[in-house]
């Protein structure tokens, strides 16, 4: 199995472990693919992100939940597995232990892991001038920006429209996530009461 490696940069025990990690893949003659924005950082060589996505079949993240939730994003569409660990303060995503990471990676070399595939939020951002497509792994958030009015927001799910919104924006989230007596999950809550 080819393993690629992101990594968040801006944590120090993230980088002391991805350098750990690269130098043990290379003494198993099975090395981490970095790509090329990454490497350097990492003092590794690198490879253009097209060959990265193409070639690595599982990627360690190695950060927190908002490191694989940016991962996520990188390689939707294709195909690559994402194996969490954290090094940060939360860890509902990114769930690898990074005292037992050697030994995670082994067993998913072995085969012996459970994919946990998650849904992706899509959402359309659609102005009088134009249409934007975007992608969530957990919520979506739609807020005004820096302007000081209140925005007009037309909700719909899966065409059928639910609701207008005038407010600062709104969050809708996929449903399992977070705290089930927060307004986001009585969003999803809502929308499930009207058979969507």
């Amino acid at each position: 199995m080819k393993f690629g490696l992101i990594v968040n940069l801006s944590k120090p025990e993230a980088v002391q472990l991805a350098e750990e990690l690269c130098a043990w893949g290379r003494k198993r003659n099975n090395p981490f693919l970095l790509f090329a924005d990454e490497a350097p950082a990492l003092r590794q060589s690198g490879i253009p992100l097209d060959r990265w996505l193409a070639e690595v079949e599982t990627a360690l993240v190695i950060g927190g939940d908002g490191t694989f939730l940016q991962a996520a994003h990188l390689v939707q569409h294709s195909g690559i597995n994402l194996f969490g660990v954290s090094v940060g303060h939360l860890g509902f995503l990114a769930v690898g232990d990074p005292r037992r990471v050697r030994e995670q990676i082994e067993q998913i070399e072995k085969g012996d892991f459970k994919i946990e595939r998650r849904r992706c939020l899509e959402g359309v951002l659609a102005t009088e001038e134009k249409e934007r497509r975007v992608f969530a792994l957990n919520d979506l958030v739609l807020s005004k920006g820096i302007q000081a009015r209140l925005v007009s927001l037309d909700v719909q799910v899966q065409g059928k429209p639910i609701c207008e919104y005038r407010a600062d924006g709104v969050i809708v989230s996929e449903e399992g996530y977070g705290n089930p007596d927060s307004d986001l999950v009585m969003i999803a809550k809502r929308l499930e009461d009207k058979g969507i």
